[in-house]
């Protein structure tokens, strides 16, 4: 029997359950070298896949453990548990920066065509969202089907579930490298002014986060309200709920370029030192994985936390 962890949304009559749909973490990872790796929970290679002709910049895992993937061929993938492909996707024209997916499978890209993608299920345009006047690096998706962008126009876009502008956050004052979303529906955005910002569900400031000394690439949130973050000054960063630091991983050698966080609290970071470390709540080294031969900059776990609505009648 899945352990569930029920968090109340404010102002609405609705809980917003997050479910552990499994009892061991695999990780996956998008590198320079071309490829997408699946790493078992004791760190060691499960499969490799090779079906891209550019740097893989992005990946996300869906409940299911498929696997999609943003390059740098203009492509996104869909990879099957087994590690092979089960569509491609060649909407983009340009690089593919960042991938989200929903629970119902559906797909969300961000490039350097300056566009967001909702790709369906089955790999079909569903909307094309030209909001940003720069190269879009980060996504995400709540499980309302809201989706969130960041961009080089240092913006961040909250997106409606038909493809439209919701609201605009302009607060950071360089480009937006990516974005996460709470199951409260507060987005977190890290960009190369150091910083890491807590946004309302409304698009307004709720804090900023100034302990990086270079550029935030990585940011994910657990179902705590905990942020992690992974920047160019090599660190990986836990902060509180407030807006704190909590602790402070330097066991990578170079720029930090993407973190995951599991339904257990373990933190994944991948850098330019080719590598994905494995981190512990308390943030210390678990493991060390050396397969990639380029910079691992996108990472995902499987399992995460999937949204499931109940409206507790």
């Amino acid at each position: 029997m899945p352990e569930l962890k029920v968090v109340e949304r404010e102002g609405e009559d609705m809980k917003l359950v997050w479910e552990y749909v499994a009892l061991e973490a695999y990780v996956y990872s998008g590198s320079s070298d071309n490829e997408v790796h699946k790493i078992t929970p004791a760190g060691n290679n499960e499969w490799t896949y090779t079906g891209h002709g550019g740097w893989v910049f992005a990946v996300a895992v869906d409940a299911d453990g498929y696997v999609y993937s943003g390059a740098w061929d203009n492509e996104v993938h869909k990879i099957t548990p087994a590690g092979n492909n089960e569509w491609v996707y060649t909407g983009h024209g340009h690089n593919v920066e960042g991938v989200a997916v929903d629970a119902d499978g559906y797909v969300y890209s961000g490039s350097s065509d300056d566009e967001v993608h909702k790709i369906t299920p089955a790999g079909n345009n569903e909307w094309t969202y030209t909001g940003h006047s720069g190269t879009v690096w980060g996504v995400a998706v709540d499980a309302d089907g809201y989706v969130y962008s960041g961009s080089s126009d240092d913006e961040v876009h909250k997106i409606t579930p038909a493809g439209n502008k919701e609201w605009v956050y302009t607060g950071h004052g360089a480009t937006v490298n990516v974005v996460a979303v709470d199951p409260n529906g507060y987005v977190y955005s890290g960009s190369n002014d150091n910083e890491v910002h807590k946004i309302t569900p409304a698009g307004n400031n709720e804090w900023e986060y100034t302990g990086h000394g270079s550029n935030v690439e990585g940011v994910a949130v657990d179902a705590d309200g905990y942020v992690y973050s992974g920047a160019r000054d090599n660190e990986v960063h836990k902060i509180t709920p407030a807006g704190n630091n909590e602790w402070k991983y330097t066991g990578h050698g170079s720029n930090v370029e993407g973190v995951a966080v599991d339904a257990d609290g373990y933190v994944y970071s991948g850098s330019i030192d080719d590598e994905v470390h494995k981190i512990t709540p308390e943030g210390n080294n678990e493991w060390i994985y050396t397969g990639h031969s380029g910079t691992v900059r996108g990472v995902a776990v499987n399992p995460g936390l999937y949204p499931i609505f109940w409206n507790g009648e």
